[in-house]
């Protein structure tokens, strides 16, 4: 399966429409990737992958901002931060809740949560930092919006609060069962251990 494409940097030569173009060929291209099996290769290309989105959706909201009056602008824009979010979404819970074979899965049939000591931890902070990035990257309210009752206004902050909130709640548990797993083989010694005791006592 091919994997997205390494160059994300934003140029200073792409028009709003390219980059419009280009986020929803790079949300497919990272969709498709989470079919793969290799995930100590993947999710650190999956940060590179995010942060230029993340560029380029700070682009597109800013182009909004200055033409606030532009509803084609702010409907694109609009669109491709809800896409952003959903496919940040996906990578995210697909790292912090798929088991890996291991390297003696073969033999033992054991699966373990992806953890690749320091660098691989970094990886899957930076997944759920960008993850709630995106959150608070909002568009500016357009005249019709401002005009409405508080308790409208305020439908789309709450969904953004539970929303971050159940991203929290997904690298915690996930943290927690990283911290069992490698708790495990010591554990598992210091019963062996006492085990061996008993039978010699």
């Amino acid at each position: 399966m091919d994997s997205p494409s390494t160059g994300d940097s934003l140029s200073q030569e792409e028009s709003f429409e390219d980059v419009v173009a280009h986020m929803m060929v790079m949300a497919e291209e990272l969709k498709r990737s989470i079919a793969s099996s290799e995930m100590d290769f993947m999710v650190p290309q999956w940060t590179g992958q995010m942060d230029g989105m993340v560029a380029r959706l700070d682009f597109l909201i800013r182009k909004v901002m200055d033409d606030p009056v532009d509803d084609v602008k702010r409907d694109l824009a609009g669109h491709c931060r809800a896409k952003v979010i959903e496919t940040f979404q996906a990578l995210l819970k697909h790292t912090v809740t798929k088991k890996v074979r291991t390297a003696d899965s073969s033999t033992d049939g054991s699966h373990l949560f992806f953890d690749e000591e320091m660098q691989g931890q970094a990886a899957v902070a930076r997944m759920a930092e960008l993850s709630i990035v995106v959150h608070h990257m909002v568009l500016p309210k357009h005249n019709l919006q401002q005009q409405l009752p508080n308790d409208q206004c305020t439908n789309d902050e709450t969904t953004n609060r539970k929303e971050i909130e159940v991203i929290i709640d997904a690298y915690s548990n996930y943290q927690k069962q990283i911290l069992r797993q490698r708790a495990k083989p010591s554990i598992a010694f210091l019963a062996s251990w006492r085990q061996e005791n008993r039978n010699s006592s």
